[in-house]
């Protein structure tokens, strides 16, 4: 009989040892998924959503060939807890400019992990040179070269050609207005006489000769 209880008394033991053991193991697993839980929601609320320009570069106009300049650019990053903290510059990633061309507006695209954002800057045209006339000549001579006494100047046929000082030419019809040294006094005397042809342009004179003859 003694013997009796005392295997129902371990018995009894057991079990509860065996209860108390599984309460600690349930404590255990409810303990660590409590744990596994909470960082991840740490995780999660310190987890980027999303990126942005909170400052543009101090520089967003280029000149042709021009190195991007990425000083006063801050970028700040938005987190799921409502928090906002800025990306360190050497972090990012840029992409999309192109200085080899002028006259374009390019979108820069800002790359930090997996997120992105942009700005626009500009590549300005290089500045033309200053188109400056260095001389003219006569391409044509006027049709009437010879003249009666009495008869007035015309320089009808005369072809002027405009020369520029990037090399270029163009042409225009000389006039009578362009050209200076004709007078009555020479109209009424015969000879050969020399006239100067002067064109003026951007305030720059230049000048070119031709000669006529006066009959009786």
């Amino acid at each position: 009989m003694m013997m009796m209880r005392i295997m129902n008394n371990i018995i009894k033991d057991k079990k509860k040892l065996i209860k108390l053991l599984l309460i600690i193991v349930l404590l255990l697993i409810v303990s660590v998924c409590g744990i596994v839980t909470i960082t991840k929601i740490s995780k999660y609320n310190n987890a980027i959503n999303s990126i942005y320009v909170s400052r543009l570069p101090y520089t967003i106009e280029y000149g042709i060939n021009e190195q991007f300049s990425i000083e006063g650019l801050i970028i700040h990053a938005s987190k799921n807890n409502g928090k906002v903290v800025t990306i360190d510059n050497d972090e990012l990633i840029i992409n999309g400019f192109d200085s080899s061309k002028g006259g374009l507006e390019q979108k820069i695209i800002v790359k930090y992990q997996n997120y992105q954002c942009s700005f626009m800057i500009k590549i300005k045209d290089e500045p033309q040179p200053t188109l400056l006339l260095v001389g003219i000549e006569l391409e044509t001579l006027p049709n009437k070269l010879t003249y009666k006494v009495g008869e007035w100047l015309d320089a009808s046929g005369g072809v002027l050609i405009r020369k520029y000082n990037d090399g270029s030419e163009s042409k225009i019809a000389l006039i009578n207005a362009y050209i200076y040294g004709f007078s009555n006094d020479i109209a009424n005397t015969p000879g050969t006489y020399t006239l100067t042809v002067k064109y003026v342009e951007k305030g720059i004179l230049a000048e070119t000769t031709f000669e006529i003859t006066i009959e009786e």
